[in-house]
């Protein structure tokens, strides 16, 4: 492609608008079409949001590198971990680039405005690369081939896990925060639910917010109970406080109790003997988000279909 010379054209407001989406992210979709849009200004528009494009895919990358290494740090190098906290570095240099992308991202697009095609340093660069922006549009449609599929799945799993009073034979318990959308934790724990709904029965699985009630609730009903919490010194942090193995209920009465995993930090020999004698999985040292996805995702479902 030949670079276009630095000009301010004459173009209408209507194209003017147009090329302005293309960095919202339209660009991935018209990437294949683009030898039908006219005129200089679409047509340079189209490749240098594609180049913003290609970088902040770049970032993402960089971001899932930056929490595989965390996470790794953290589960076999805990001492170094906690001398050196790399996440804060992580997140600091994170921010930079991202403010760093930002700035690149609205220069770039506020030259749709003023007509002009003039050549953003170092993206004009990266506009140029065909192989670049044809490899960015193809991962546009697969990032929106996953969030389609991830929306369809997350509506599935509402279906499959309940959050009223009734008992149920498998308890998923999860901290929200406060802030993050109960859909979210419906595609998160998609499989358990599906093996526990072909394992235990239909409306068997309920999805509850942590907290203590909920807690002795699982526990009195529960077959198999998912407890997604911080913890620390050997107790789970809940929402307003801590539970603890004296809060454990040891008349609960609950003999088809066969299985419980914990997320917690530093929970192991406490909760395996208040949980007694149902299998208990929690970790005596800090634990990454990333196993418990895993857990969730590949090995938790297999472990629910082998419980009786």
């Amino acid at each position: 492609m030949t670079e276009p010379e630095s000009a301010t054209l004459r173009a209408s407001w209507p194209q003017r608008i147009f090329a302005a989406l293309f960095y919202t992210g339209l660009c991935g979709v018209l990437w294949p079409v683009r030898k039908r849009l006219k005129g200089p200004l679409l047509e340079w528009h189209l490749r240098q949001s594609m180049a913003v494009q290609a970088i902040l895919f770049c970032l993402i990358a960089i971001v899932i590198v930056f929490a595989v290494a965390v996470s790794y740090t953290l589960v076999f190098f805990r001492q170094w971990h906690e001398s050196h906290t790399p996440e804060f570095y992580a997140i600091f240099i994170l921010r930079k680039l991202f403010i760093c992308w930002l700035v690149f991202w609205i220069y770039a697009a506020a030259h749709t405005f003023f007509s002009s095609t003039y050549p953003v340093p170092i993206l004009h660069r990266i506009a140029k690369r065909d192989r670049i922006l044809t490899a960015t549009s193809l991962i546009t449609f697969i990032l929106i081939g996953l969030i389609g599929t991830g929306w369809g799945v997350s509506r599935y799993g509402a279906r499959l896990m309940r959050s009223d009073d009734t008992p149920g034979a498998a308890y998923i318990l999860y901290d929200d925060m406060g802030q993050y959308p109960r859909w979210l934790f419906e595609l998160g724990f998609y499989p358990l639910a599906k093996a526990a709904t072909e394992h235990y029965g239909e409306d068997s699985v309920v999805l509850l917010k942590l907290s203590k009630p909920h807690i002795r609730t699982a526990l009195r009903h529960g077959e198999f109970i998912f407890i997604g919490s911080h913890g620390v010194a050997n107790r789970l942090l809940v929402p307003g406080g801590v539970f603890k193995a004296e809060d454990v209920n040891p008349s609960r009465n609950n003999p088809d109790l066969q299985y419980i995993y914990m997320t917690g930090c530093d929970q192991k020999s406490t909760w395996e003997a208040a949980f007694a004698p149902a299998e208990v999985e929690s970790f005596d040292r800090l634990t990454a988000v990333l196993e418990h996805i895993w857990w969730m995702w590949v090995t938790g479902p297999e472990k629910v279909r082998s419980l009786k």
